[in-house]
């Protein structure tokens, strides 16, 4: 999406931020995986169109280490968010297919209690 796209992304989330009083969980995934995104462009991509284009020295050391530093928590930030929003759609397509009641429990008709029934365990050597 590049630099733009992914600023057009966190001003459409601020706008729908002020004007709805609560958000969807995906909306908030989809804010924080735009940021990570501009964050990875903004400390990789700068720095080295700006080395292309003739600049040189551009950051002393410790600005390196700041930039390589932002770079690796952006790509982390990335891969978390993404694993997450992967995790909130499965979980939202799965939903309606599998009810919260448990399927080992069986009631007894006279005292009501709960019993439970033996699950089989296979091993594993």
């Amino acid at each position: 999406m590049g630099i733009f796209g992914n600023a057009a992304v966190l001003l459409a989330y601020m706008h729908i931020i002020y004007s709805e009083p609560k958000l969807l969980p995906v909306d908030m995934i989809l804010c924080h995986l735009a940021f990570a995104n501009l964050l990875l462009l903004l400390t990789r991509c700068v720095p080295q169109t700006m080395t292309v284009f003739g600049l040189r020295d551009l950051l002393n050391d410790a600005g390196c280490k700041v930039v390589i530093y932002a770079y690796r928590i952006g790509r982390a930030l990335s891969v978390c968010i993404t694993c997450l929003w992967f995790l909130n759609m499965a979980i939202c397509i799965a939903a309606p297919f599998f009810s919260m009641a448990p399927r080992n429990v069986a009631r007894s008709g006279a005292s009501g209690a709960l019993k439970q029934k033996p699950i089989p365990v296979q091993s594993l050597q």
